[in-house]
């Protein structure tokens, strides 16, 4: 149902003649078209799919995050408020029985001890470090291999080991603890 044309145009130098075919049918001129319309919305409405759902699993997974860290922040905050209630406690318990108390790292060789310990020995917090060796330092001489054989003890169990031994006070006196 088509027209076929041969155009000559003068100035074109061609070998064959150019052929033009011009449709009266809408629908042979519009199919290509068509098909690709229809194809190109199908994509589309599957990629606006597919980009809901991705979306979506998203958005839940950020949900489900913000409620597990709410969840352990919130259990974080009941363990440190426990810890400070027992911290608290056993200060209550230390300063009560008039005892002090020192934590040596065995593999640091670092200690803490509390104001406590540092009074019943005369010393002042100020300027005053205690270590593993300084502890050592401060056992009398008489008592210096059970205090080694404490510490190899707690080295290899890290469970308290009852001793009583003298330590140098800051007057360079002997005191005995337990």
């Amino acid at each position: 149902l088509g027209i076929e044309r041969r155009l000559a145009i003068a100035d074109l130098k061609l070998s064959t003649p150019l052929t033009l075919r011009l449709h009266r049918d809408e629908a042979a001129v519009f199919s290509d078209w068509q098909q690709q319309t229809w194809l190109l919305s199908a994509l589309l409405l599957v990629a606006t799919l597919l980009s809901t759902l991705v979306l979506r699993a998203w958005q839940r997974r950020k949900e489900i995050e913000a409620r597990l860290i709410a969840s352990y922040e919130g259990k974080r905050r009941d363990h440190q408020q426990a810890l400070e209630r027992s911290e608290t406690y056993n200060r209550l318990v230390v300063s009560a029985l008039n005892v002090g108390a020192v934590d040596i790292d065995m593999d640091s060789g670092q200690a803490q001890c509390d104001d406590a310990w540092m009074s019943l020995l005369g010393f002042a917090r100020e300027g005053f470090s205690i270590s593993l060796d300084s502890w050592l330092w401060l056992v009398h001489p008489d008592d210096a291999s059970a205090a080694r054989n404490l510490v190899a003890t707690l080295r290899e169990r890290e469970s308290a080991a009852p001793i009583e031994l003298r330590l140098r006070d800051s007057s360079d006196c002997w005191r005995w603890f337990t």
